[in-house]
């Protein structure tokens, strides 16, 4: 859902009749930071996932070699499957 030209000048003009001329650049400034706060929050909760996944991976692709896998080229998850395959034989 995207907001148009028509939409935003809407807003816009009803936010003005609340809140005046004055507010309006402290209420943008508000959302701003709040934004910015967000995005900083999610950047650093996909990092810590990031580090959390790390030594899982590592795991996974030292118990393939021990099977015999071949890893060359391969992603863990790539190395997961041939580990089920390898397991169900």
């Amino acid at each position: 859902m995207m907001l148009g030209w028509p939409e935003l000048t809407l807003i816009i003009l009803i936010l003005l009749l609340i809140f005046g001329p004055s507010k309006l650049p402290q209420l943008a400034r508000s959302a701003g930071e709040t934004v910015r706060e967000f995005r900083k929050a999610s950047a650093g909760t996909i990092e810590t996932v990031e580090e959390a996944v790390k030594p899982a991976q590592a795991t996974i692709m030292d118990l393939a070699k021990s099977l015999g896998i071949n890893l060359e080229g391969k992603t863990p998850t790539q190395a997961a499957e041939e580990i089920v395959k390898k397991l169900k034989k």
